[in-house]
């Protein structure tokens, strides 16, 4: 159980816009007033934006969200959660309607069938590894951050999957959410040993 507490409430005047200065920024279950501060908040400032929106946001559905998704650079969730925001059955659907609001990368994970990312008009597939899952807590959240972190890193988009499913395979083997979590050198010890490939599909 978690009680987020002021999370929810954060206004746009509490913003230090004076110390902003960073190339990216990334969120996730942002909702109530913060939502609607980070919407404001990506119009006043340029910067490359990456989404993970949970379930209870994806719900509001794309006419409510434009404002956010238009501005979003990198967008990640996975299948079920696509299919609510977008009201599309077919990937190829999902990623049609996405795309046409400008998302330059677009992430859906499908669990133990694997990961698909859209960029640059392809379709690329990654597929899940034989892992013994013990926890499920904290997998999207380490295949989202290792995903944006490859890419802030200027690893390509067949590396940044790699690395993204990587991490997310060792925190489903440990109990908890932060149990499991590569640092980068791991990330990219495991990488040069990680024989997948990624499809284009």
């Amino acid at each position: 159980l978690t009680h987020k507490g002021v999370n929810n409430y954060l206004k746009i005047n509490e913003v230090n816009f004076s110390k902003l200065k960073t190339k990216w920024i990334y969120s996730s279950a942002l909702v109530g007033q913060s939502l609607k501060t980070l919407q404001k908040l990506l119009i006043k400032i340029n910067t490359n934006f990456a989404f993970n929106p949970s379930s209870y946001i994806v719900k509001q559905g794309i006419d409510k969200l434009k404002p956010i998704l238009i501005r979003t650079k990198i967008l990640i969730f996975n299948k079920e959660e696509a299919r609510l925001l977008t009201r599309k059955t077919s990937l190829k659907d999902i990623f049609e309607v996405l795309s046409d609001l400008g998302i330059t990368i677009i992430v859906i994970t499908a669990g133990k069938e694997g990961a698909y990312v859209f960029y640059n008009k392809k379709q690329y597939f990654i597929k899940a590894g034989n892992v013994k899952v013990v926890d499920t807590t904290g997998a999207g959240d380490s295949f989202a951050s290792a995903f944006i972190a490859s890419i802030i890193k200027n690893k390509n988009i067949e590396e940044a999957l790699k690395i993204a499913i990587i991490n997310a395979e060792s925190v489903i083997q440990k109990i908890g959410a932060k149990q499991g979590i590569l640092t980068w050198r791991q990330a990219l010890a495991r990488l040069r040993q990680d024989k997948r490939k990624v499809l284009l599909i």
